[in-house]
């Protein structure tokens, strides 16, 4: 039964974990669809801070210019930019594609933080980086069992936004503004409503991304309760 609870509990911490970043970040912070509270943005960075490491002007910089140049040659992640195998790649290391880009628009990238600031979070995060603070914290507290926890959590975080920036983008062809994106129904309650990416892109000012009675969008849900 532990086992069974340990990693019920798991997913569904993925799951929280992807609508915190759907709201937080993305709808709230990028998308300006919706305006939360000052401490309820604070204790949500905090929370994507010690739990997956995420930087939010990292993830905001990128993301605007998927937006600007979706599944182009100038898209940050776009899959076909990377071959034969790019869905899996950008699937598997999502993660590298972003510090790969940072790198090589350094300048620009120096040049948007400065203009949009940080806060103390992000301070913080110069210094206890990928995460490491939650880590150290489930480590402490429940030992080896909380460590593996944060560890299978922060690798099943990952694949879920490789999942959206490679799968949720493998339409075979390109459709104007919104690219090859598609709707992933049956995951988006993992993915916190990230997968139903073609109404995202067709309505990227919509704080709900569900246009239809059977898509669910836990974002969207989560929105309701702050």
């Amino acid at each position: 039964m532990f086992y069974f609870w340990f990693f019920l509990g798991l997913f569904a911490n993925i799951a929280f974990s992807a609508s915190v970043t759907e709201v937080s970040v993305h709808r709230s912070l990028t998308h300006k669809s919706v305006s939360l509270e000052s401490i309820t943005c604070h204790i949500l960075q905090l929370y994507l801070a010690l739990m997956t490491g995420l930087q939010r002007i990292i993830w905001r910089f990128i993301h605007e210019r998927h937006h600007a140049n979706t599944d182009t040659i100038l898209d940050p992640t776009a899959p076909f930019k990377f071959g034969k195998w790019g869905v899996w790649k950008v699937f598997f290391f999502v993660a590298f594609y972003y510090r790969r880009y940072i790198r090589e628009h350094k300048t620009e990238f120096l040049e948007y933080q400065k203009k949009h600031g940080r806060n103390w979070i992000d301070y913080m995060q110069v210094v206890v980086r990928y995460g490491s603070g939650g880590f150290l914290i489930l480590w402490y507290f429940f030992g080896v069992w909380g460590a593996l926890y944060w560890l299978l959590h922060e690798i099943g975080y990952l694949l879920v936004y490789g999942y959206v920036s490679s799968f949720v983008h493998s339409g075979k062809e390109m459709n104007g503004s919104i690219g090859r994106s598609v709707n992933k129904v049956f995951a988006a309650l993992l993915t916190g409503g990230g997968s139903l990416h073609e109404t995202h892109h067709h309505f990227p000012g919509r704080p709900n991304f569900s246009t239809k009675w059977y898509e669910l969008d836990p974002g969207w849900w989560l929105i309701c309760c702050l």
